[in-house]
């Protein structure tokens, strides 16, 4: 719960913010007219804003992902997925090229938060 005055997520980036800001009242629209949430998570959806709709993880910790299926289940673009590359997020090379595994991706991910929230 956010407290009065203060963003309890300190490494939120604006972009965050405001995506937390639509899932609170999303949860809350869908707490009291879920019919309504459900057909408006259907217009989002097909109006190409899936990050609208909470995440449910289809993959296993070491599921092994390409950069575009890496990029739609952290809702970013395929080349932030590239560029994070060279910030030391794991690959693992395959004969069907390179693959990003679950796990290291959420880890990255947390811990680029972190050192975000440390500066």
């Amino acid at each position: 719960m956010v407290t009065e005055g203060k963003w309890p997520w300190r490494a939120d980036s604006p972009l965050e913010r405001r995506s937390r800001v639509a899932q609170i009242y999303r949860h809350a629209l869908e707490n009291v007219a879920a019919e309504d949430c459900a057909a408006l998570d259907a217009q989002m959806i097909a109006a190409g804003q899936p990050w609208v709709v909470p995440n449910r993880d289809p993959y296993e910790p070491t599921d092994l992902l390409t950069a575009q299926l890496a990029a739609e289940l952290l809702h970013v673009a395929r080349r932030t997925i590239y560029s994070w590359r060279y910030e030391g997020l794991k690959v693992v090379e395959t004969p069907d090229g390179p693959r990003y595994r679950v796990a290291d991706l959420k880890t990255f991910v947390t811990e680029r938060r972190r050192r975000r929230a440390s500066r």
